[in-house]
């Protein structure tokens, strides 16, 4: 109730409620307790059973598919490609693995079109005159209008397709607005 008390507001977000964690973890100390006093084998039966089952959650954490962007990052590199357009989770790991060797300016679709989060990579990207978007496979409408676009507006491309992750068009083309907005 302090934070609701504080910011005068209605929590919208969940990261302000964060600090309730803490009041739940005392509760829950305070049950263990109890209940270590009345029966110890309950309490420690509770405890391996949350340490078994987090043990095994944990290992997935190390399977992340870092793979896919790595075989991205080459590809890129390969193909000369230093300059991209690509949606919010491709962007940073490219950018990332890259070590900013590639630069990516997220793109991310709303009512009003494409909008960027990062202006200094759109900027990058747009004084380029080589460039390329980068299309999970997820994307495919957006891929389709964006050829769609391009055949319409007579720009040249290029077609390419990484596995069956990503899908990328290459072209040559100065307004990037023209093409990127809706």
């Amino acid at each position: 109730m302090y934070f609701l008390a504080t910011f005068n507001c209605v929590v919208v977000r969940g990261r302000y409620l964060l600090p309730t964690f803490y009041a739940t973890v005392g509760f829950l100390a305070l049950f263990y307790t109890e209940l270590y006093k009345k029966n110890k084998l309950i309490v420690y039966f509770i405890v391996l059973t949350i340490i078994v089952v987090n043990s095994l959650n944990f290992s997935s954490v190390f399977k992340l598919p870092t793979s896919n962007f790595l075989d991205l990052v080459c590809f890129l590199q390969k193909e000369k490609i230093q300059y991209a357009y690509s949606d919010y989770w491709t962007v940073y790991p490219v950018v990332f693995l890259s070590k900013e060797k590639i630069v990516v300016s997220p793109i991310i679709a709303d009512v009003k079109g494409f909008h960027d989060r990062t202006p200094q990579y759109k900027e990058m990207v747009s004084k380029c005159y080589k460039k390329c978007v980068i299309f999970s496979s997820a994307m495919e409408k957006d891929r389709i209008k964006l050829v769609e676009k391009l055949k319409n507006l007579k720009i040249n491309f290029e077609q390419k397709k990484l596995k069956d992750k990503f899908n990328i068009i290459v072209f040559n083309y100065k307004d990037d607005d023209t093409i990127l907005l809706r």
